[in-house]
């Protein structure tokens, strides 16, 4: 008898994980993005392109819109990554208040200890 695994294929690799610990795949140009912004974009371009019509910036929802149009899971994937971008915003403007805070308080402190020396 002889061996029936001997003529079968080898397993497939799986993808080689991308440097953020994801797999790279289908999206890995997307997912391999640095911020949630760029990320945004890319997927702005590809659902979109030029053909959408923009209020403000922001990609037109209404009636009749491209948004409108397209499947309820691409509709939620967009949602959420456009979330992901406004909290990524609010969490890049804090971290610039607690620099400038910390500047301000070293600068306070180092103050302080010159007056000690008088």
């Amino acid at each position: 008898m002889t061996d029936t695994n001997e003529s079968a294929a080898p397993p497939a690799e799986s993808p080689p994980e991308a440097p953020n610990g994801r797999r790279r795949g289908k999206r890995a140009a997307v997912a391999d993005l640095a911020s949630a912004a760029e990320r945004f974009a890319a997927l702005e371009e590809k659902l979109f392109g030029d053909r959408a019509a923009r209020v403000d910036g922001k990609i037109e929802r209404g009636h009749g819109s491209l948004f409108r149009r397209l499947p309820a899971d691409e509709q939620r994937r967009y949602l959420a990554l456009e979330a992901e971008v406004a909290a990524e915003t609010v969490v890049a403007a804090a971290r610039t208040a607690l620099s400038l805070a910390e500047a301000a308080l070293a600068a306070a402190e180092a103050r302080c200890e010159a007056c000690k020396g008088e």
